[in-house]
């Protein structure tokens, strides 16, 4: 599932900006990030208004901002 797409990354966290509705996004906590096929993180927190919610992934591999990121 499309997770969606990362807008910064700093030390070993980037932000997300979901294309998900925001109904799911409660159910993602610590759920694997993949970016072209291999796992870079998890979901590690969610910040951010109700309105526009960001999700925080704690990275464990690269990242590249502008990249698209999903969940399997």
């Amino acid at each position: 599932m499309k997770l969606g797409e990362v807008t910064s990354c700093v030390g070993d966290m980037a932000t997300v900006s979901p294309v998900i509705p925001k109904y799911s996004i409660s159910g993602l906590l610590g759920k694997p990030v993949f970016c072209d096929g291999r796992q870079i993180g998890r979901v590690f927190d969610v910040i951010g208004s109700v309105e526009s919610p960001l999700f925080v992934v704690r990275l464990s591999g690269g990242c590249v901002p502008g990249k698209t990121v999903e969940i399997k």
